[in-house]
């Protein structure tokens, strides 16, 4: 596998964890996450294509001694369209109904969930209540891992979400 080839899948990696709020991470939760979604051969590699991104400036090192995103990543991350596969699949006429109840002490994390639940189009049912029509638990399951909440996310399959359900159908453009 190519330098370019595993600084791709870096990014992926980072994609399903970060949102646009300023997230701070660190290069061995990064390379933990990775290695549990079986992303990267071996650390060695890992950490050659990491110091690769960070120069090429995706991320940079905060005075805290962790890394945060920069634009440049941000932007990189929706090019590479991680979350546009999961809007490409067959509707099953099931629902996808994500409920949060994360607790004050972690208010930022709530935040940067909430932002981006919103920026990749789940439909905003209640304040910590959002609806999607694809599978994604997967997704929303190493979201949860990496705000540390969850115990504080539910990821429910439902066939009907009652009086507000052509609203919510016309929202996704679902018959």
């Amino acid at each position: 596998m190519k330098r370019n080839e595993i600084g791709d899948k870096i990014l992926l990696g980072l994609c399903d964890l970060l949102s646009t709020a300023e997230i701070i991470f660190s290069r061995d939760s990064l390379w933990r996450k990775m290695q549990k979604l079986g992303k990267v051969p071996d650390r060695r590699l890992f950490i050659k294509s990491f110091n690769s991104l960070q120069r090429s400036g995706f991320w940079r090192l905060s005075r805290s001694g962790s890394y945060q995103l920069t634009a440049k990543g941000v932007a990189r991350l929706e090019q590479l369209g991680f979350w546009e596969s999961i809007k490409k699949q067959k509707w099953d006429n099931l629902w996808r109904i994500i409920i949060f109840d994360i607790s004050e002490d972690k208010r930022a994390a709530r935040e940067a969930l909430r932002q981006k639940l919103k920026k990749f189009g789940f439909y905003h049912l209640q304040k910590s209540v959002f609806v999607f029509p694809y599978d994604c638990e997967k997704e929303i399951m190493a979201l949860a891992d990496f705000f540390m909440a969850s115990d504080s996310i539910e990821y429910i399959v439902a066939e009907t979400l009652g009086r507000k359900e052509p609203e919510i159908r016309e929202f996704f453009g679902l018959r």
